[in-house]
């Protein structure tokens, strides 16, 4: 009987987003978006940043090295929020500029546009399917690192009685 194979994982990774100037864009990624920096350490005159959104798995990757200067573009890249209302806000307070403010889409979708400070456009959408399952996400990884931290909590405990038990017993 053959076994059957498993599908290779695969999942969007990262996404580049042209811009001016490297430190002035992780600047407004990180305190008006509160998107997370991730870049590490990078090879001498690799101008480009590495951000997260704070509930996401992909990575823009912010580049100077972009060859064709393609600053000022739609990027095609949507963010799934819950709330499209309070994440508008949230953002306006910050300073965000929106190019078109919450509505509703012919989809049936609610949608926003706003862009960076090198004019690069995104979109923040709310759909009722999508943010089930956004939220149906979030629980899961709530609930997982629930689990580590419990299981965590017990392997410290059963290590101290395990070690009181040996002072008591001594070696056998």
């Amino acid at each position: 009987m053959a076994k059957e194979q498993t599908p290779a994982y695969l999942r969007l990774q990262g996404i580049m987003v042209p811009v001016a100037d490297i430190d002035r864009s992780l600047a407004f990624y990180e305190t008006r978006l509160g998107f997370k920096n991730i870049q590490g350490r990078l090879p001498a005159g690799l101008r480009i940043g590495l951000v997260a959104p704070p509930d996401g798995d992909a990575i823009l990757v912010l580049s100077e090295s972009d060859p064709d200067h393609r600053l000022g573009t739609a990027t095609g890249v949507s963010f799934l929020t819950d709330d499209i209302d309070q994440r508008y806000r949230e953002w306006v307070a910050r300073g965000v500029v929106f190019t078109d403010p919450p509505h509703q889409a012919l989809s049936g979708t609610r949608t926003a546009a706003f862009v960076d400070p090198d004019r690069n456009t995104f979109q923040i959408i709310e759909a009722d399917f999508a943010s089930q399952q956004l939220e149906a996400a979030r629980r899961a990884a709530a609930e997982r690192a629930e689990r580590e931290r419990r299981a965590e909590h017990e392997l410290i405990i059963a290590t101290q009685v395990q070690a009181a038990s040996c002072r008591e017993n001594g070696p056998r």
